[in-house]
């Protein structure tokens, strides 16, 4: 995504790359940030992380803005079709597929980032505009084995 830290920011290359999607899962940094400052910092740099990532790309949000609402509960969209799923963990409202696990062929079927955004009047100023058809279509997904019996 390469969000670049605003001017005078004190944050570690590490912790942006956190807070803007754009960080190495493998790198134990992220982990030890992601435990001890993750929340003070999205608190500190959500309006301009948020404000940079919709100029670039509009209809979406980074996974942390996903994560907790106004009252601190996860944002979840909606399932709007496929096989009953509920997930134990999420990435960008929707429900996260581990690689490597056994897929089965049913699927699950969410409503898209930006359906969320326009069904609770969450889009900015000027983003509906910028969108297309194809922004709103649902996201799909296999889902694995073992997350359901028979």
């Amino acid at each position: 995504m390469d969000i670049p830290a605003p001017p005078g920011t004190k944050v570690s290359p590490e912790a942006w790359a956190l807070l803007t999607d754009d960080n190495d899962p493998d790198n134990p940094l992220s982990e030890l940030i992601a435990h001890i400052r993750i929340n003070e910092l999205w608190d500190a740099h959500r309006d301009y992380i948020v404000a940079e990532w919709v100029a670039r790309r509009p209809g979406t949000r980074p996974n942390r803005w996903w994560l907790t609402d106004e009252d601190g509960k996860p944002r979840l969209r909606q399932q709007v079709g496929g096989m009953q799923y509920v997930a134990y963990d999420s990435w960008c409202g929707a429900p996260r597929i581990v690689s490597g696990r056994p897929v089965s062929n049913e699927t699950a079927v969410f409503e898209s980032q930006a359906g969320y955004l326009l069904r609770n009047s969450l889009l900015h100023l000027g983003e509906l505009e910028r969108l297309t058809p194809t922004d709103f279509l649902p996201f799909e997904f296999a889902i694995p084995a073992e997350c359901f019996s028979g």
